[in-house]
């Protein structure tokens, strides 16, 4: 199968080096060739690499690489990038293509509007024009390309729209190397004067969430975690982890005295294991096909000693309590703190256009002289920057008795990264603490 090389262009080294001034306030210099021009900020050109686009509604036949997209062999598959446009008017586009198999055409789809674009023969990429395309409102966009004539066995591979104009000097798109979805986190605080010794918490995942790839975490604290995960079409697990305090991700390099122990675990496990290259520690994984749209309850409970922490995990599942694991943490001078819930893009990319939602409720903890306190105050943070999962389709909100949290999906974000919440006073849960 041919593969993608990188050949780069010398107008694709240009505007490179330019893409850092697009936004300046006095007219940039861009090199183009041996020459050097002063363009107005209006036209300054800025280039939309195609390795953050996405494959829709799948990348079965088409890769998307650092290099853009390539190995397009089916049109089925067809590669959508996201671009928030700030401002309106009309921007001149070019396209960054190459097709070593012969001349052949992809068709370009924005807004409602549709160009065929002829692709020459080429080894090396260049800059074919698209033409003009108007941008009628603001928001969050996409271009789509679409496969329309290919020469061999595959369509032309593209590495970049070129934009240009007015909507173009304020243009946010992702230019870092993450394609996934941010993660997004909700962190509650406990009341003042309180210790926790449990943690109860429920999460259900909206129909249509329960993507592959995708962690939706319930019950989180400092040194571990606990909750569901989409691993395959054909695979969900339950997971429960607890992590070393030894600083290091090579599982084998941990000391005896900081590494934890399994004290005991329950039926529903199917493995059990150390980890690694995520910090170091040991996980409980129970294969159950859990449903989205479906409340779930979880509960950590933390015993404390001179030595280190004894953490056990529970699931309620057909009406009762089970057992995940019970581990021992030695060396430890966290107790029950640090407490958050959180949802998780694992996937490198596949299927991060579509958006993850996961509601968080009823999060109350039991202090060690059996009283239940609400934890009613939490706080939305994310992992997007512009170096990083550069993307602003994040968000949560109060939800009754807890939080609505989302992530991916391309709409606009409705939280920021801090932002503090209060939920509504809930009732107590009633729950028979298991042994």
């Amino acid at each position: 199968m041919r593969k993608t090389a990188l050949i780069a262009a010398v107008s694709l080294i240009a505007l490179s080096i330019s893409l850092n001034s697009c936004k300046k306030e006095n007219a940039p210099t861009v090199p183009v060739g041996d020459a050097i021009r002063s363009f107005p900020v209006s036209v300054v050109p800025d280039t939309i690499l195609l390795r953050n686009a996405y494959g829709v509604p799948d990348e079965n036949s088409v890769d998307i690489s650092s290099t853009g997209i390539g190995n397009w062999t089916n049109n089925a598959d067809i590669p959508r990038v996201y671009v928030t446009f700030n401002q309106t008017g009309t921007i001149a586009t070019k396209l960054l293509a190459k097709s070593p198999d012969g001349p052949g055409v992809v068709t370009i789809y924005y807004d409602g509007q549709i160009v065929d674009v002829n692709v020459p023969q080429s080894n090396s990429y260049q800059a074919i024009t698209v033409g003009n395309l108007n941008v009628p409102s603001t928001g969050i966009k996409y271009f789509q390309i679409k496969g329309k004539t290919k020469p061999g066995g595959y369509y032309a591979d593209v590495q970049a729209l070129i934009i240009s104009g007015t909507p173009a000097t304020t243009a946010y798109y992702n230019k870092s190397t993450y394609r996934t979805c941010p993660a997004i986190h909700v962190g509650y605080s406990i009341p003042s004067g309180n210790v926790a010794s449990w943690f109860y918490n429920e999460i259900k995942v909206s129909t249509g969430s329960d993507l592959v790839n995708t962690f939706f975490m319930a019950n989180g604290f400092y040194g571990g975690y606990f909750g569901i995960q989409v691993n395959s079409p054909t695979e969900r697990r339950i997971i429960f982890s607890v992590f070393s305090d030894y600083d290091g991700n090579d599982p084998n390099q941990v000391p005896a005295d900081y590494a934890v122990r399994l004290v005991s675990k329950g039926s529903l496990v199917t493995t059990e294991e150390v980890f690694g290259n995520e910090g170091t520690g040991r996980h409980a994984i129970a294969t159950y096909s859990w449903a989205a749209n479906t409340t779930y309850k979880f509960l950590v409970h933390s015993v404390p000693d001179a030595g280190g922490v004894t953490y056990t995990g529970f699931i309620y599942l057909n009406n009762q309590w089970k057992l995940m694991a019970k581990y021992y943490k030695p060396i430890s001078t966290y107790n029950m703190d640090g407490l958050y819930s959180f949802v998780e893009d694992f996937g490198g990319g596949l299927n991060s256009y579509k958006g993850r939602t996961m509601l968080a409720q009823n999060q109350w903890i039991v202090t060690p002289a059996g009283s239940w306190v609400q934890l009613k105050n939490g706080q939305f943070t994310t992992t997007t920057h512009d170096d990083v999962f550069s993307r602003v389709d994040y968000g949560a909100s109060v939800s009754g008795t807890g939080y609505s949290m989302f992530t991916g999906g391309f709409v606009p974000k409705t939280a920021s990264d801090y932002q503090n919440f209060t939920c509504n006073t809930g009732t107590q849960p009633v729950v028979t603490l298991p042994e």
